[in-house]
């Protein structure tokens, strides 16, 4: 007897539905390349618990007849294609014939539609993949489906959906992706009976963009630079953002290939590679990437939901991202570094240098060499990008002094603390071991303007400005905030945020007010913060508040003790690095003793917060090896 069985036709699609639809997001994907497909001009999406419980969307696009109507939700039932060979060459987003089938099957759908060449419209009604009821009903050119009741009749798959807020951002970035690749078409999203998007057609891109997010957004983006083609089938084209706008996630980076929203992680890489040393470690910057490609060198067709695409060529396209990034980077930074009468920067030559009583002259060589990325950032950083200081100090960490100050001697003791480092970074443990807790010597000067030198005899002690600086004001930003009791704003302090920003602000009052900020809301965009911890001035308290609500959209899933913790960590480390002194700034003498004295009695002065070494010593003896002082 055969144990083999053909499964019954309604099982067997019910099954092959989770290749299909896996969540509502995905649901959600199918409807919208219908009515892109039909020609929309104009798409409305409502959706209810995340799509769980209901997701509808209306275009009017061409509409279907009623026999297409009828055929639409068999399997393997399209318009787009008769054969495997035209799929080279398809254009439009369906092709397959699964979805509407696929979905019918797992849920209750509702499909009414009209074409012009129709005077009423036809209404089905579709449960478990039959039809219950057809109807003749007035209604609009263009297509209207609801579907109720996700994996309703399949509980298995339905246990697996995830909380509705992640549903939801799930359907959310779907729907940006979508506005973003159809500029010319009028979306409108709202969830939970609220509008969330209602964004007109728009002439271009960056229109879009600040539809979707906001102008203060759209202004942090660079246009991607024109490099020379690497290939005559591949085109390249968007935004990239500056870089100093980064973001813990990926979720600011959308990827379109062919003008299909798709996920890659290693485009996503190449992204991130062109802003090699510009970019912290571990952060994201955003991104809006539309790459063309001839159809013959690309297959869409290897995955059911058509997320993933395969190059035939995908280091070629990989480089290409990278370059294009990189340039425009680069492109950038010169054009604000470079003065407007100058065109041209002369390389500089290291056998050319002028050589006067012994001396080479090189302050007119340096003045002629041409910026590295790195060092860029920090001179626009420095002439370009004034950051204010946060916390309104009573004794300023530098105090102006005159520059006539004699070199003194600085002597400053203090038990080393222990350091709560890796095995990655054993050199910084050794030079710990080699400081021996003290910081004394002679303090020389500063070395381009960025590392203090301090002679302690028979060794060199280097001390970097900016990450010494840093690590001093994040301790400092830190201990401030253990302050419970806040101060009384004589007037409170407005901040506007989105909508689901304000969500997430007010259902963290506990932890705020344990800060000492008091908050409210004033309007569905808009708080208003009423007491602040001390010395802490308005501008900086509205840039905590903006740092955290970011952070918080970026970490929702995270433990609550793990997420306060992080989100301390977060909004302390990125203004103290703000407000921190650049590399590149000049400091009198008196202003390198009282750095080095802050740094002395700072806990972990060792190493910064990101995890740089904030000194280095090097010894007399290796010195003068080096010079064979034998």
């Amino acid at each position: 007897m055969s144990i083999i069985k053909i499964l019954a036709p309604d099982q067997a699609l019910k099954i092959a539905a989770g290749e299909v639809i896996e969540r509502p997001a995905n649901m959600v994907k199918e409807l919208l390349e219908n009515a892109i497909d039909a020609g929309a001009t104009r798409i409305v999406l409502e959706v209810l618990k995340a799509g769980k419980e209901r997701i509808k969307i209306v275009d009017n696009g061409c509409g279907m007849s009623r026999d297409d109507a009828r055929m639409c939700f068999l399997p393997h039932a399209t318009s787009k294609i008769t054969s495997i060979d035209q799929l080279e060459s398809v254009a439009s987003f369906g092709f397959r014939g699964e979805a509407l089938a696929s979905i019918s099957s797992i849920s209750k759908v509702t499909l009414t539609t009209r074409t012009t060449q129709e005077q009423v419209g036809y209404c089905l009604e579709y449960t478990e993949g039959k039809v219950i009821k057809e109807s003749d009903v007035a209604c609009n050119v263009g297509t209207t489906l609801c579907i109720d009741d996700l994996f309703y009749n399949v509980p298995v798959r339905k246990k697996f959906l995830k909380h509705d807020e992640t549903e939801w951002n799930q359907i959310h970035a779907l729907f940006q992706a979508f506005c973003l690749s159809h500029q010319s078409v009028a979306f409108s999203l709202s969830h939970q009976h609220k509008m969330v998007h209602n964004v007109p057609a728009a002439k271009n891109l960056i229109q879009r963009i600040t539809q979707l997010w906001d102008f203060n957004f759209s202004q942090q983006l660079l246009e991607l630079a024109d490099v020379e083609k690497t290939a005559s089938w591949l085109t390249i084209k968007g935004y990239v953002s500056q870089h100093h706008f980064w973001r813990y996630g990926k979720q600011n980076i959308f990827i379109f290939v062919n003008n299909r929203w798709i996920k890659n992680p290693d485009l996503i890489k190449a992204i991130v590679k062109g802003y090699y040393n510009v970019l912290p470690p571990g952060k994201y910057p955003a991104a809006c990437i539309f790459i063309t490609v001839d159809p013959s060198m690309v297959d869409i067709n290897c995955h059911p939901k058509k997320e993933e695409v395969r190059f035939i060529k995908p280091n070629t396209v990989e480089t290409a991202l990278t370059m294009a990034v990189k340039k425009t980077l680069e492109d950038h930074l010169s054009s604000r570094l470079v003065s407007p009468g100058l065109s041209t920067v002369e390389p500089l030559s290291v056998f050319n240098h002028e050589v006067q009583d012994g001396v080479v002259a090189t302050q007119q060589a340096v003045a002629r060499m041409p910026l590295s990325v790195e060092s860029t950032v920090q001179q626009e950083r420095l002439h370009f990008e004034p950051q204010p200081i946060f916390f309104v100090d009573k004794q300023p960490v530098i105090q102006d002094v005159p520059h006539d100050v004699a070199c003194p001697n600085v002597t400053v003791s203090r038990a080393v603390q222990p350091c709560d480092c890796g095995p990655a970074n054993n050199d910084i443990v050794k030079q710990e071991k080699a400081l021996h807790g003290a910081i004394n010597g002679k303090i020389i000067g500063q070395l381009f303007n960025t590392y203090l030198m301090i002679d302690q005899g028979d060794t060199l002690l280097m001390i970097d400005q900016h990450a010494a600086h840093e690590r001093i004001l994040y301790e400092r930003y830190m201990t401030r905030f253990e302050q419970k009791h806040g101060s009384q704003l004589l007037f409170p302090v407005a901040v506007a945020l989105s909508k689901e920003q304000c969500v997430l602000i007010l259902g963290a009052r506990e932890f705020f007010s344990a800060q000492g900020i008091e908050l409210d809301q004033i309007g569905p965009q808009e708080i208003i913060i009423k007491t602040t911890p001390p010395d802490i001035g308005d501008a900086n308290v509205k840039e905590f508040i903006t740092e955290a609500a970011l952070f918080m959209q970026e970490h929702e899933a995270l433990d609550q003790e793990i997420f306060r913790k992080k989100l301390n960590e977060h909004v302390h480390s990125h203004m103290a690095c703000k407000a921190a002194i650049k590399a590149g700034d000049a400091l009198t003498i008196e202003q390198m003793v009282q750095l080095v004295k802050d740094l002395s009695i700072t806990e972990k002065r060792f190493i910064c917060i990101h995890g740089r070494p904030t000194m280095w010593s090097i010894k007399k003896t290796e010195i003068d090896k080096h010079f064979r002082r034998n």
